[in-house]
């Protein structure tokens, strides 16, 4: 176990430490507050100034640790745009297990792509779904 009591660019601490890093890839970051790196309030009276302050205090422990929000906030996303019902409110892992980690492949043909997934996969329904949630967005170019 590794501790990352503050790395730089975050705030002060009293007692605790802003990233421990665990045996294997595990990260755990403590909670972060809108406080700059002197320990200042950041942003009084402004909630998205101390949102984004928040989220530089997160990414900096994260970078401290050689991690990055990168597969966080895909997760996030997916769960936002493309997943229904207990895969809203699943954990990272049952989501790795359940839907990232699915035996599928992804098929071109005819101009289209589809998904060929296992029709005895016990999550191979929410997965459809999903799938046709993300290909059902607007074309962003």
């Amino acid at each position: 176990m590794q501790h990352f009591v503050r790395p730089e660019g975050m705030p002060p601490v009293n007692g605790y430490s802003h990233a421990v890093v665990f045996a294997g890839r595990m990260v755990v970051i403590s909670g972060q507050v809108p406080v700059d790196e002197q320990g200042g309030l950041v942003g009084r009276g402004n909630p998205e100034a101390q949102v984004r302050q928040v989220f530089q205090n997160l990414a900096a422990g994260l970078a401290a640790t050689g991690a990055s929000m990168t597969a966080q906030i895909l997760l996030c996303w997916l769960k936002l745009i493309a997943l229904d019902g207990d895969l809203v409110r699943a954990e990272p892992k049952t989501l790795r297990y359940r839907v990232l980690n699915a035996a599928a492949r992804l098929v071109r043909g005819g101009r289209r792509r589809r998904w060929k997934i296992a029709a005895n996969w016990p999550w191979a329904e929410a997965i459809t779904r999903a799938w046709q949630r993300i290909t059902a967005l607007p074309d962003p170019g």
